[in-house]
């Protein structure tokens, strides 16, 4: 149980100690749904000297699906699924993953703008699935940005 605790907080720990910009709190739950997207599909790619994330989404209307990998160096690789919705500007998902041979579900949220997505950070509930305690107190540091880029790049 606490091998699974630290894979489901590791994203956390990670962005926490790296942030260096300035924080902003956002309501995803208080904004509207825009039914007006059509499918397609998005890739974002974060890359440091030693770490990458990747998020592919294939968007159809408000519902999303998706894969996201946290690849983060001397750690053990994170390679999952998202379904999801989109709710304007930000993505509201469960991400299934597999870590160190064993399947976790955790709530994921990412603020999507400008060509690129922010991944949310907040006080967690264990339960059967990591879900925040309150999506409206999320924030999105910034610190690690994942850029718009071509899906066939990263693979």
């Amino acid at each position: 149980m606490f091998k699974k605790l630290i894979v489901l907080l590791l994203p956390v720990f990670i962005a926490t100690a790296c942030n260096n910009s300035e924080n902003e709190k956002s309501n995803p739950d208080s904004i509207n749904v825009d039914e007006s997207k059509s499918s397609t599909t998005n890739c974002y790619l974060y890359t440091s000297q030693k770490d990458t994330v990747y998020l592919k989404l294939i968007s159809d209307g408000d519902n999303v699906n998706g894969t996201l990998i946290y690849n983060y160096w001397e750690k053990d690789k994170n390679t999952g699924t998202i379904k999801g919705k989109i709710k304007n500007n930000f993505l509201i998902a469960d991400y299934t993953f597999m870590s160190e041979g064993m399947e976790s579900v955790r709530q994921v949220v990412f603020k999507m703008e400008n060509g690129f997505v922010t991944e949310g950070y907040g006080d967690v509930l264990l339960n059967d699935a990591a879900n925040f305690q309150n999506i409206n107190s999320l924030e999105f540091p910034g610190t690690m940005k994942l850029i718009e880029t071509d899906c066939n790049k990263y693979k």
